[in-house]
């Protein structure tokens, strides 16, 4: 394969996936607004994110696999075009259907875009010149997921939700055409082999547990709808499974799992972003009806969250040669931990600064986490599979967003619905009221809690809905803090040292790289 121009590869590759990383994030702010201009309730709001991250995780691996065998460059370029013509659907859509549909589409360029990045950086350079081009690269991912709400915030405010859409089609554009021109076309190492039993059984087993998880409270969790959902979703994982054993090219490359480190490394990567990102939308709704802020502070307020992220990234950079790679991610997850634990002092209506504490030590924590993650894939794999290693590890990332949205959204809305259920502050009104009321705390419209009760009630449910979501959060941080502490143990009892230096310097040598300074 002929070398890529480091500076050119890790500049453009990580421009690339800062823009498809932000998709994941900066939607979260512009949720009220797509609501009031679209219509949905909690559930439609909920697939705006996750038909993104849905489809990013399920193809991610085909994609890396692809990218392995018929060229990076050219996976590459093909899923940056998608996802930007896919991005002008999206600004374009009429209605919350044809979102979540163009969303879908945006996924799938995202992840043919994003599965072979990795390889492509680490292809560029070598030695100690790699690890530095991966911490940056992946400091600055997490950085931009970081700042999503803020870029948002500000679109939304001053050119309306669309405008976050829309902006991406020249950006995408132009990311492609200096792709094409700058980036050094590989060509293709073997015959695509694609697992099609594979591709299908792991879509439609996430897509259909995912769908029992969001639909199952409007559903009924007993309810036959619900029932079948999570039934066909398990039986299609349990095909998957068993498909990646047996099958002679498998979607799934199970035996990357032999390595220890690599095991730990896709875990951390998992469940950082179930107690990161996952609760994104739930921090955003919080903010915007307990204190009635807009997009822009909104955002404002999570830099709270977003500035100690990427400097705990940059911190884990600086450490990184002289801290092992568990030891690291162990820390952050249990700074993050204490962040998740100290929402439960969040106050809707009075004081946002209670909320400082815990944004500041979820962010720090969160930055030391992601970034040594990445290192410990890309060096403890042959260079020959680092295409696939890339697709497995990144398709965890949407994969823990999809899925601590979905829990946590079951847990929000359940809490809600108890909370209506038992108010005081409710006393006179029937269940059918109770329900409306916690329909409206769902989808953040505080407005709407108060068009639902009685004039006499009006004011003391308004104080009993601020108080519900701020309890809503606090059980959400416990949630998140219990497993983010899972994910400290889990790091530093799988990820070694020795799995990094010893098959890390076979790569090396292996690849005889002469490109060792960016």
């Amino acid at each position: 394969m002929t070398r890529n121009r480091p500076a050119w590869a890790l500049t453009l590759v990580t421009a690339a996936c800062v823009l498809l990383t932000l998709d994941i994030t900066i939607v979260n702010v512009a949720l009220p607004a797509v609501r009031d201009d679209l219509g949905s309730g909690l559930s439609g709001l909920q697939w705006v994110i996750n038909a993104y991250t849905l489809v990013f995780a399920s193809v991610l691996l085909t994609a890396g696999s692809l990218a392995d065998s018929a060229g990076r460059r050219r996976v590459f370029t093909g899923g940056l075009a998608v996802f930007t013509l896919a991005s002008l659907a999206c600004g374009l859509a009429p209605s919350t259907v044809a979102l979540n549909v163009s969303r879908a589409v945006q996924g799938l360029g995202g992840a043919f875009a994003f599965a072979p990045a990795m390889a492509l950086i680490a292809g560029s350079y070598g030695g100690a010149a790699r690890t530095k081009a991966i911490a940056i690269f992946g400091a600055a991912t997490m950085g931009a997921g970081a700042l999503g709400p803020l870029a948002g915030g500000v679109l939304v405010e001053t050119l309306g939700w669309r405008s976050m859409f829309l902006l991406n089609v020249p950006l995408g554009a132009a990311l492609l055409w200096l792709a094409l021109r700058r980036l050094d076309a590989d060509p293709p190492t073997g015959r695509v082999r694609l697992d099609l039993v594979g591709v299908v059984t792991l879509t439609t087993g996430v897509g259909a547990v995912t769908l029992a998880l969001l639909r199952g409270a409007d559903q009924g969790w007993s309810s036959t709808a619900t029932l079948a959902q999570a039934g066909v979703g398990v039986l299609a994982l349990a095909v998957f499974a068993v498909s990646q054993i047996r099958g002679a090219h498998p979607l799934l490359d199970l035996s990357l799992f032999r390595i220890r480190s690599f095991t730990g490394a896709a875990v951390s990567a998992l469940l950082v972003r179930v107690v990161g990102f996952g609760l994104m939308a739930y921090l955003v709704l919080f903010l915007a009806a307990g204190y009635s802020y807009d997009a822009f502070d909104v955002g404002l307020r999570l830099l709270a969250l977003s500035a100690p992220l990427m400097a705990g990234g940059l911190v884990a950079v600086r450490l990184g040669a002289r801290v092992p790679p568990g030891g690291l991610i162990a820390a952050g997850f249990v700074v993050s931990a204490a962040g998740l634990a100290a929402l439960t002092a969040a106050d809707a209506g009075g004081s946002w600064a209670r909320l400082l504490p815990g944004l500041v030590l979820l962010g720090s924590g969160l930055g030391l986490v992601s970034t040594p993650g990445m290192t410990v894939v890309m060096s403890v794999v042959p260079p020959s599979r680092t295409g696939t290693a890339s697709g497995v590890i990144q398709s965890f990332l949407p994969l823990g967003t999809t899925l601590g949205t979905a829990v946590f959204g079951v847990m929000f809305s359940a809490h809600l619905h108890e909370a209506a259920g038992a108010a005081p502050a409710l006393a006179g009104l029937d269940a059918g009221a109770r329900e409306r009321v916690a329909d409206a705390l769902e989808a953040g419209r505080i407005d709407a809690v108060a068009a639902a009760v009685p004039e006499s009630l009006r004011e003391a449910a308004t104080a009993f809905g601020r108080d519900a979501l701020a309890g809503a959060l606090g059980l959400l941080g416990v949630a998140g803090a219990v497993v983010a502490l899972a994910g400290a143990v889990l790091g530093a009892l799988l990820i070694r040292r020795g799995d990094l230096l010893h098959t890390g310097a076979a790569g090396e040598a292996a690849e005889k790289s002469p490109a060792d300074a960016p």
